[in-house]
């Protein structure tokens, strides 16, 4: 046996690659160094011809992943041949010999596999065969492989089913006879020196194996076994015998998962790894390959720990595709499960597995990509392990697969899964590795990522159908007829194709950054939508017969995720900095990237910047100053205080006309810069008690159903209710104030409608106007309103266009009905894409169990009889269906509210520019608007509310007091707080940000000769007194009841009764 030195010795000698001439010259490299010597003589006529490595031919193999290092000599002559070559310098006369030599041992190959019974498992992957560029001796393998696998297969399943047929005693006496030819068999396999006889036995075991099952080898006895065949895998001096004890190892596993242990305990693995290291033999090696494949999906530890993963990787390029794919498959199996130390055993597999990035096999890529994938996920929480993938080139390779501009060659390439793997690599990497995020900036992976989401098609069936958007050309009009698909803009276009509403040239590397950034939290909202669309789609298509599964809940990334922690400090120090606020000298880039990319800052420091920028300098400190003073616990003087003193406009109102009082207030003074503050005729109460009383009596007032401003979310039923609808829930407009569970949202008026003076469209804009200025007055003198706004109107204050989703967020009822009805319009639309001949299919379709012309629609609004859609008296059908729908949509999203809005937006204009909420979501929005709904709790009250004036937290009146208010519902926690602040909702950030703070003071008796020397005890005579309130203050005086009970009517009158006046107290 020529050892490793001398045949380093021999290839010294040998030319160098003609592929890689610098490494070559460089010297030869390991793989390069190894030669392979022929086996001169078989132990017996039974074994099979080994094949080495001179059988293969310089065709068969395929070209090697780039790599810095040389690559092997594909030249597959034998070491003898080329010996003579060196020494005659004949190399036309070596190759025919060669070839000569090649295809007897084919014949020899196959007559012994004859022989064998059928003893192939020269496995190749079968998958995806024509992607093979395989020749000659690679084809004829594969096939016969596969064909030995299927009969091998259909042989156990026969012997399986024979068992079944023989009687009970035939069966016993065939165990026993299986027993002792096993018996036999092992002998055999013990005769040491006897190496015909060793190879007769496992010839016999290996066809035992091939076609056994289970039950078959049920006597098998695997710790007998195994050994000895581990043993003759060492029998280096017979490469038939380390051949067949290979494959029976592998069939053994095959048929016997469970023997996978004993063969990894009895060191079987480190054999494997060893004949794939020295390379001897091709058929030695592609069948330790396949064992290695067995193994390592029951025990991948233990193939890692003995360096198999470096003996299937090492070699690769002198296999077949098909085993190439097997040996990846191997390592993919091997990194499933990575230790703690897993660093000592694949880094150095990392290069070659890089190097696979580029290989030209589909699965090949595929498998070194879940490799790479799983080992960069290991070393997620070790920035210096990542940077040591990243310097071995990890993510250049990974980027240049996804890249835009290799996206014509590689796209079409890559699988799902392979795409999908990348990008984790560079998630990976980019999350924690310095080198790696540095590298990718340097890649312009932001532009690259930006032009795949926008132009690589993996969105390209998200277009949204007809009724969900609106054509362009209706932009401004009142046209709402549907041209066609070709004409109507996609949600993910106006996401990914939108510009960033900043200064910042898109030359700029920040810009794509930027860019990508709003992309992605776009798609993140826009989540649920994709969701849905993907239902509808199926449905269209027949895969599903319901839209239940459109009321599931959708999952989003928390926003949290996108707020940056070292942006955010950056810009809370400018908007405190009060020399760059007076100066108006704050940095350019707090602007652009507020305004770019609000979601990166929370909802906090965004409220600070909008109320540092939004209503000029001298709010701007009066505000800071406040902040300042809060931190410092009010220790601020009064000169500091003075420097930004704000002016106050006091104005008069009725209690009785607020609606009237209201709208000449705002016309007056809504455009100047004064704070507000509201007293009431014959009222002695003033400040701010008052005034936020007043916003909250307005609020209620505007919501009024004889405004006619609001729909109701029982209004728009009244046209569906024949299908199928419970018509109990289908009512009128109930009381004083408009229903809308849901929020409130513009009533839809004709587009005829006259809003000339005196006419009842005209006072509904003038309402809408009012409605406007009052918001942002609100929002300028930090004021809380007292209205529940759905979140699509929300959306349409931020200037986001509405489709028919929006609809089930202020009428459920009506937004699931015009669902329902969209996506029989989309399945009538696939049933004539796929079959425009039959017309019965399309006939057929129902709603609820119930012909489309059964239920009888008209094209006017539904509940809205009055607003007709379409002129005439054409009644809705299947045919028309679509048009009605997106009629519907139209007129309850755009064309029925859009004069509205526009007084809406003009009335806010006159105080500030709307275009400043757009740091805001809606939910954020109704938030800063209408301040915060919390649970009240013992331990967060206590922490909150100040005792002071003879109480104290353990006061037993105190302690009663903060068990009520925990018990509180929700009506009575607004009642609370409508008593005491004059507002029926805390502010944002609720108790905590009171301002003054709620305080409670113990109120004298009014009979103070009864009155308890204690002021802490309760007193009887107390309990005919009613608490009171300061609202300006925040002020409640509360008598020491006697009981916890007394004090709960006490207040709950006081709550009820004390409202509508500010007197004395």
């Amino acid at each position: 046996m020529e050892t490793r030195s001398r045949k380093r010795a021999e290839a010294t000698s040998s030319a160098p690659s003609p592929s890689s001439p610098q490494s070559a010259a460089a010297g030869p490299t390991t793989r390069s160094a190894k030669r392979i010597r022929l086996t001169a003589s078989s132990a017996a006529p039974t074994a099979p011809a080994t094949r080495s490595r001179a059988n293969r031919s310089r065709d068969s193999l395929p070209p090697p992943p780039p790599s810095t290092a040389t690559p092997m000599d594909p030249t597959t002559e034998s070491s003898g041949s080329r010996r003579d070559r060196r020494r005659n310098n004949q190399d036309n006369s070596d190759k025919g010999k060669e070839k000569e030599h090649e295809i007897r041992a084919r014949d020899k190959d196959r007559d012994a596999d004859k022989n064998s019974g059928l003893n192939i498992d020269r496995e190749a992957n079968c998958e995806d065969d024509d992607n093979d560029s395989e020749a000659g001796f690679g084809i004829m393998s594969h096939n016969l492989t596969s064909a030995s696998s299927a009969l091998q297969g259909l042989l156990r399943k026969l012997g399986a089913g024979l068992d079944d047929l023989l009687p009970a005693t035939m069966g016993s006496a065939s165990s026993s006879h299986q027993s002792g030819r096993l018996k036999k068999i092992l002998s055999g396999l013990r005769a040491d020196g006897e190496e015909g006889k060793q190879v007769e036995a496992l010839t016999q075991l290996c066809e035992i194996l091939s076609i056994g099952t289970e039950d078959s080898l049920s006597t098998f006895s695997v710790d007998s076994f195994v050994p000895v065949l581990v043993g003759l895998l060492n029998h280096e001096s017979n490469p038939d015998i380390m051949l067949l004890a290979a494959r029976a190892l592998t069939h053994l596993c095959d048929v016997l998962p469970s023997s996978c242990a004993a063969v990894v305990h009895y060191g079987a693995v480190s054999c494997f790894c060893a004949r794939l290291l020295t390379i001897e033999y091709m058929d030695l090696a592609e069948q330790s390959l396949q064992a290695l494949k067995k193994i390592s999906q029951e025990h991948p530890t233990a193939c890692l720990r003995a360096g198999a993963l470096m003996a299937v990787l090492s070699y690769l390029d002198f296999f077949s595709t098909g085993v190439q794919r097997v040996a990846l498959s191997t390592a993919a199996n091997m990194c499933r499960k990575l230790p703690s130390d897993a660093a000592d055993f694949v880094m150095e597999a990392v290069p070659l597995l890089t190097n696979l990035l580029q290989y030209h096999d589909s699965k090949v890529l595929e498998h070194a990509s879940v490799c790479l994938t799983r080992i960069a996920e290991a070393f997620t929480s070790s920035p210096d392990k990542l940077d040591e993938l990243c310097n071995h080139g990890l993510v250049t390779q990974a980027a240049a697969l996804i890249s835009s501009s290799n996206a014509g060659s590689a796209q079409t390439f890559l699988s799902t899964s392979t795409y999908t793997g990348l990008i984790r690599i560079l998630a990976t990497c980019a999350s924690g590795s310095p080198l790696g995020a540095k590298t990718l900036l340097l890649l312009g992976i932001s532009g690259t990522l930006q032009d795949i989401l926008s132009g690589s098609g993996v969105f390209a069936n998200g277009s949204v159908p007809p009724a969900l958007s609106r054509p362009p050309e209706q932009s401004g009009s009142s046209n709402p007829i549907v041209d066609g698909q070709s004409n109507r803009t996609s949600l993910l276009d106006s996401i990914l194709q939108a510009e960033l509403p900043c200064e910042l040239e898109k030359t700029n590397a920040t810009y794509n950054i930027l860019a990508l950034l709003r992309v992605l939290e776009g798609l993140n909202q826009l989540a649920p939508r994709l969701r849905a669309q993907l239902i509808l789609d199926n449905y269209a298509k027949g895969e599903i017969s319901s839209l239940d599964e459109m009321n599931g809940i959708s999952t989003r990334v928390p926003s949290e995720e996108f707020i940056n922690g070292k942006l955010t400090p950056k810009l809370s120090r400018q908007i405190q900095d009060a020399l760059a606020l007076c100066s108006g000298s704050l940095p350019a880039w707090t602007a652009q990237l507020i305004k770019a990319c609000p979601f990166l800052f929370p909802f906090e420091t965004r409220r600070q910047y909008f109320y540092s920028t939004a209503f000029g300098l001298s709010r701007a400190l009066y505000r800071l100053q406040q902040q300042q003073g809060a931190e410092s616990h009010g220790l601020t003087n009064e000169r500091e205080f003075r420097v930004a003193r704000l002016h106050r406009q006091k104005v008069r109102v009725s209690r009785n006309r607020i609606l009237d009082s209201a709208i000449k207030v705002m016309e007056m003074y809504c455009g100047q810069r004064a704070v507000l503050e509201v007293e009431y005729f014959g009222e002695v109460g003033t400040g701010l008690g008052p005034t936020l009383e007043f916003y909250t009596l307005l609020s209620q007032e505007l919501q009024k159903a004889e405004l006619e401003m609001w729909r109701s979310i029982s209004s728009s039923l009244k046209k569906l209710d024949d299908a199928d609808l419970n018509k109990e829930t289908v009512g009128k407009k109930n009381g004083e104030y408009v229903h809308a569970p849901l929020g409130l949202f513009p009533c839809p008026w004709s587009p005829n409608s006259d809003n000339s003076d005196g006419n009842k469209f005209s006072k509904v804009i003038e309402y809408f106007r009012l409605v406007g200025r009052v918001m942002a007055k609100a929002l300028q003198d930090g004021r809380l309103l007292d209205l529940s706004l759905s979140p699509a109107f929300f959306k349409t204050v931020l200037g986001e266009e509405l489709d028919l989703h929006d609809v089930r967020s202020f009428d459920a009822e009506l937004g699931k009905v015009l669902e329902e009805l969209h996506a029989i319009v989309c399945r009538k639309r696939y049933l004539e894409s796929v079959d425009g001949d039959n017309p019965d299919a399309v006939m057929d379709l129902r709603f609820r169990g119930v012909r489309i012309e059964d239920l009888c629609l008209d094209f006017t609004l539904p509940g809205h009889p009055d607003y007709v859609l379409k002129p005439g008296d054409e009644l809705v059908d299947i045919y028309n269906l679509e048009e009605y729908v997106s009629l519907v949509v139209d007129a309850t999203l755009r064309a029925g509210i859009a004069r509205q809005l526009e007084a809406f937006k003009s009335g806010f204009n006159q105080v500030f520019d709307i275009s400043c909420l757009q740091l805001f979501t809606p939910s954020e929005l109704d938030y800063l608007l209408c301040g915060r709904r919390e649970l009240w709790k013992a331990e967060t009250l206590a922490e909150h509310i100040k005792f002071d004036h003879g109480y104290t937290a353990k006061s037993p009146a105190i302690i009663s007091l903060l068990e009520i208010m925990v018990d509180f519902t929700p009506e009575q926690q607004r009642a609370f707080c409508q008593f005491v602040t004059g507002a029926p909702r805390l502010p944002p950030g609720g108790l905590a940000v009171l301002n003054p703070k709620l305080t409670i003071v113990r109120k004298q008796s009014s009979s103070a000769s009864n009155a308890s020397g204690n002021g802490n005890a309760p007193s009887e005579s107390a309990d005919d007194d009613l608490p009171s309130v300061m609202t300006c203050a925040n002020y409640l005086k509360l008598p020491p009841y006697s009981t916890k009970e007394v004090m709960y009517k006490k207040l709950l009158y006081a709550i009820n009764e004390g409202q509508g006046s500010f007197d004395l107290s």
